[in-house]
């Protein structure tokens, strides 16, 4: 009746990039946190507030600034063109993800 227990998966959050609109793991993107004076960059969880995550490929980042929608629902914040501009371009920076 003693039976060793089953080696344990890991687990790894899945989340959904506000550029491509694809469901990745989430150490695979940057996360955005809604501030009360606009979005903060973090690559990990340092960003207290409301969240959106975003993949730091050049697609993803071309497509979340040209996007016609300004409001994102994830981090219940308005985004100007200017504030997604800034958030990808220090994207567009190197940029390492733990």
């Amino acid at each position: 009746m003693n039976q060793p227990m089953p080696a344990r998966k890991t687990h790894s959050p899945i989340r959904t990039c506000v550029g491509c609109l694809e469901r990745d793991h989430q150490h695979k993107m940057a996360r955005l946190g809604a501030q009360q004076d606009g979005v903060r960059l973090g690559s990990a969880r340092p960003p207290r507030g409301r969240g959106a995550y975003l993949h730091p490929r050049a697609a993803c980042l071309e497509r979340f600034v040209a996007g016609k929608g300004n409001e994102f629902r994830s981090l219940r914040q308005r985004l100007s063109r200017g504030e997604r501009q800034t958030v990808a371009a220090e994207l567009g920076r190197p940029f390492t993800l733990t």
